[in-house]
């Protein structure tokens, strides 16, 4: 085990200290003659072992350092370079942290016409009801499954997905949707499954909701509509026609 991997710090080593043009022609090899700036300085890595760091002057690499690796065998005074690196300092400008492609993925990414990657799985979608053909009673389920819950798909929904798309629409889907009727949710169609429990499709021509979600556990809160006009309670007789009090016009 080395003095510096054994927690030490190594000795400096003259010979690789004083080898600032041994660094500096290695980064003008590269061809990065405009991007080379000012000297920095020496850091002793470990035994035989150090770097040169010079600034970066390229454009977009403000606080970037180019750092240049030496190393030389033990009792030989010649200098080899390891290896000659870009890195960035403690104030050098950094691009975003990476996000994965799956991850950054906004609902307002995704149109209409966007397909999923091939061979991805969607963890929010579980496989669909599959009639039963041999038990009565999987049969006698069967319309109750395809039909309300819409099982007939090859994938549904999972319960999570369910509950996570309630919990989202709660502050954002408006309870409206009614008018022209005494029954607030005349107009609406609730959803089939455990949303239809809070939320429906508004069929109403005459409401700017019409043919979105809404909600029908606030409907009580709307102004209670007019009742209709009933017939009079007094006895209604035909008319009569006053002979006595004719006006004859010429």
């Amino acid at each position: 085990m080395s003095a510096g991997s054994a927690g030490r710090i190594p000795a400096r080593d003259a010979v690789l200290a004083e080898a600032v043009d041994v660094a500096r022609e290695a980064i003008l090899e590269g061809g990065e003659v405009e991007a080379l700036g000012a000297y920095l300085g020496y850091s002793q890595d470990d035994v035989r072992l150090g770097s040169h760091r010079f600034a970066c002057a390229a454009p977009g690499y403000v606080g970037w350092q180019w750092t240049v690796v030496v190393a030389r065998a033990s009792r030989v005074k010649q200098v080899t370079v390891c290896e000659v690196v870009l890195l960035p300092g403690q104030d050098a400008l950094l691009p975003p942290r990476w996000v994965p492609w799956a991850d950054r993925l906004e609902p307002r990414d995704v149109g209409a016409g966007d397909a999923p990657p091939a061979g991805v799985q969607d963890d929010r979608l579980v496989e669909g009801y599959q009639p039963g053909d041999e038990d009565p009673a999987d049969v006698a389920h069967d319309p109750v499954a395809l039909v309300e819950l819409g099982a007939w798909r090859a994938e549904v929904p999972s319960k999570e997905t369910l509950d996570a798309a309630a919990e989202r629409w709660r502050d954002r889907v408006p309870a409206r949707g009614r008018s022209f009727s005494e029954d607030p949710t005349a107009f609406i169609v609730p959803l089939s499954g455990s949303l239809g429990q809070v939320y429906g499709v508004c069929v109403n021509e005459h409401s700017p909701d019409d043919g979105r979600v809404v909600r029908l556990d606030e409907v009580a809160q709307a102004p209670a509509p007019r009742a209709r006009q009933h017939a009079s309670a007094w006895q209604e007789n035909d008319p009569v026609l006053d002979e006595f009090e004719l006006e004859v016009a010429e």
